[in-house]
């Protein structure tokens, strides 16, 4: 399968996961819904280069400063741990 297909099917996931909480009505269901509307929003802006419009999101700049500190070819799931340990250490 191809990355592109992969980001797809991924965009698809977080759309279907959105429209279904916010169906939901609730507000708790609601800012689930969101969260997810604004993930796919950040996949796009990603997929698509736009730099920009990805700054508008909260953590832009603390992201960068990590995968500069890191590298860009820090694998997902070490990425994962390795904020989640961050998190912990506070």
């Amino acid at each position: 399968m191809t990355d592109k297909k992969i980001m797809k099917i991924l965009a698809a996931i977080f759309l279907m996961r959105c429209v279904y909480w916010h169906s939901k009505g609730d507000f708790n269901y609601h800012m689930i819904g969101t969260a997810y509307d604004d993930a796919f929003d950040m996949l796009a802006y990603a997929a698509n280069g736009n730099w920009d419009c990805l700054q508008q999101f909260g953590w832009s700049d603390e992201a960068e400063e990590l995968i500069n500190k890191v590298g860009e070819n820090i694998d997902f799931w070490d990425l994962e741990n390795l904020i989640k340990k961050e998190n912990e250490n506070g």
